[in-house]
């Protein structure tokens, strides 16, 4: 019987019961999130150095200067936290 693009229901219950049996993978390892929180606490110490400036304003070199910078850095360990690939320890070197 055809319905829905599916032409035979045991192949269909067949490949379903396969599906919940393979190892569910994650988008993340476990290294990225660490990363991520070491990303999270360099983002909190920027955003403190930004409030505990001494001056008028935030006019000081830490409030002007330094809390930012830290924040962006932050953000780049965030933006290196989704991007990396841990390496395959099975894999061989091609070198």
């Amino acid at each position: 019987m055809y319905f829905w693009g599916i032409q035979n229901e045991n192949a269909f219950i067949a490949n379903s019961i396969h599906m919940s049996e393979q190892k569910q993978k994650f988008a993340f390892s476990k290294i990225n999130y660490y990363i991520m929180l070491a990303g999270l606490g360099v983002l909190v110490v920027g955003l403190m150095l930004m409030t505990l400036d001494s001056e008028a304003f935030g006019f000081g070199t830490t409030g002007l200067t330094l809390g930012p910078l830290t924040v962006f850095l932050a953000y780049i360990i965030q933006v290196v936290a989704i991007f990396y690939t841990p390496k395959d320890s099975n894999s061989p070197d091609n070198s």
